[in-house]
């Protein structure tokens, strides 16, 4: 499969900032950049920007991606992010696409953190039963996947590079080679396994340093996740880790709405990826503060099919997700009738690869309220 991807639509009044692509990375895309809704300096707030892969759950999307202006993703229905209790779905979905792969690796490489929810890292990235190892949400982890390795061998070179463009340029903080990771837990509640069992609070990266990593949550989750921090080695530092944003009327809750300015003048931060849950990122989008996402939509197989010819899962977890895989398949778009992507979800621009498999598309969703 090649990594030749082009763009085949755009909507230049929606875009405020277009980000240069370095030279190696415009072999993979001709002409292409990376657009940004608002411009994060000149708001002088963090610019937060959702991202998922998805695919139709049973039904392929095989229509024209676009034609007399418009575009056919809004008549799929049932897009597909997760199967209940499975890990590593992700790359399920994906089906092992290499512009999804790319994608995820370079959005994680050319920002200053990864966002996601608390139940993504209890799922993923803390000790597994079966002994694969956890999931961080780091460029190189990304980068070795081995379609990605055999077709981009130097993927990391070519991404620390344009990082460095950027930074140059001022839209990532100078200091940080690696992205830091933010985690959102409003309760901070203890589980089994625990939040701060995540490998991303005890990994060293390649440079040698510690992993940057912080929590989000209110001063009651604050209070519960320092009680227990003694236990996982991390007392010491467990005041720099936690990002307290209280909500000033409720100190159960956070006050999502700060979070763009407080990451942006305390951490320097001007672009954090958002890369889930679904729920975690609906409560974003409900505050106002997730304006761009940058979703994969997966074309002409299914998830049935991709589940179904995936050759590297257990046979046994997989035909048992096979069985149930009504009961079990999640759909992203909760909002609408049959779980099609919502109006209000407007495209700015539309990518796709030569072998007409993904359609990567930045859509503008500040109009919408409920996933």
């Amino acid at each position: 499969m090649s990594l030749l991807h082009n763009t085949i639509f755009s909507n230049e009044s929606k875009i405020a900032k277009r980000l240069p692509l370095t030279q190696p990375m415009q072999a993979f895309h001709p002409g292409g950049s990376f657009p940004l809704l608002f411009d994060p300096i000149r708001e002088e707030k963090t610019i937060i920007i959702g991202m998922f892969v998805m695919r139709p759950a049973r039904e392929r999307w095989v229509a024209p991606i676009l034609s007399e202006g418009r575009c056919s993703v809004y008549d799929v229905a049932d897009w597909c992010y997760n199967i209940r209790d499975m890990i590593g779905v992700g790359g399920v979905i994906a089906n092992g696409n290499l512009l999804d792969g790319y994608r995820l690796t370079m959005q994680y490489g050319l920002s200053d953190a990864v966002l996601v929810g608390s139940n993504n890292v209890l799922f993923e990235s803390t000790p597994r039963p079966d002994g694969s190892p956890p999931y961080i949400w780091q460029p190189y982890f990304t980068a070795a996947w081995p379609h990605l390795k055999q077709a981009i061998p130097n993927l990391m070179e070519i991404i620390q590079d344009a990082r460095k463009s950027w930074q140059q340029l001022g839209y990532l903080s100078p200091s940080r080679e690696y992205p830091a990771n933010i985690v959102v837990s409003q309760s901070g509640k203890e589980t089994t396994p625990d939040l701060l069992e995540g490998r991303i609070f005890h990994d060293t990266l390649p440079n040698g340093k510690p992993m940057e990593a912080y929590i989000v949550t209110c001063e009651s989750g604050a209070e519960k996740i320092r009680a227990r921090a003694h236990r996982y080695g991390l007392a010491d530092r467990i005041d720099d880790i936690l990002m307290v944003l209280s909500d000033p009327a409720d100190p159960t809750k956070i006050d999502l709405k700060a979070l763009p300015e407080h990451t942006y003048k305390k951490y320097g931060m001007r672009m954090i990826n958002h890369d889930g849950g679904a729920l975690v990122m609906e409560a974003f989008s409900q505050a106002g503060i997730l304006p761009q996402c940058n979703f994969t939509f997966g074309r002409q197989t299914s998830t049935y099919e991709a589940l179904s010819n995936n050759s590297y899962l257990n046979k046994s977890l997989k035909e048992s997700a096979l069985a149930q895989f009504d009961e079990r398949v999640e759909r992203f778009f909760k909002s609408s009738p049959l779980g099609q992507l919502p109006p209000e979800c407007r495209i700015v621009e539309i990518t796709v690869d030569d072998v007409d498999e993904a359609a990567v598309m930045v859509l503008d969703v500040r109009d919408l309220v409920k996933y």
